[in-house]
Parts: C-alpha cells; sequence; structure tokens
C-alpha cells in the first residue's frame, strides 16, 4: 500500500497544471550584405601626371604654381567622385 501511495505522490508531483506562455522577442540582427561593384562607366578616370602634362616645367615660378595649383584641385575632385562611389558601394 505504501508503494502505491509513494507512486502516486511522485507522478502527482510530475504534473503540471499550468503551461508556459508562448513568449515573442523581437530582435534585431544586423547581417552584412555584400554591395554589388559599381558599373565600371561610374568609376572616374585618374587624372594625368603633372609630367605627362607638362613635360618641361616653366622656369617662372608663378606658373609653375598655377599648374601644380590647377592640379591639386583636379586631384581633389577625382578624390571625392572616387570617395562617393565607394561609400556608395559600402552602404549604410
Amino acid at each position: 500500500m505504501t508503494r502505491i501511495a509513494l507512486l502516486a505522490l511522485a507522478l502527482a508531483g510530475c504534473a503540471s497544471t499550468q503551461t508556459p506562455e508562448p513568449r515573442i522577442v523581437t530582435q534585431t540582427v544586423n547581417v552584412p550584405v555584400r554591395a554589388p561593384c559599381p558599373d565600371p562607366g561610374d568609376v572616374p578616370t585618374l587624372p594625368r601626371r603633372v609630367a605627362e602634362e607638362h613635360p618641361t616645367m616653366p622656369a617662372d615660378p608663378n606658373e609653375q604654381a598655377r599648374i601644380l595649383g590647377a592640379k591639386v584641385i583636379e586631384l581633389f575632385g577625382y578624390a571625392v567622385r572616387a570617395d562617393a562611389l565607394l561609400r556608395g558601394c559600402a552602404g549604410p
């Protein structure tokens, strides 16, 4: 008789009257996404070097400064266009 009582107590401990409620949790997972390569037509052309445009530099320092200043502005414009293209490929 004690065996039956112990068995009933053991089985009663395993029985549960409440079922756990499902819990919905929303999570944000950042997944790296490969950006497509830029169209070759969108890639800015590399500016020519100063030595290619002016094989012999003028002796006048003012003229040299004008030529080099124009080249700096041209290279800066190239860098801005290339940077915009690369940032577009990198994504957010």
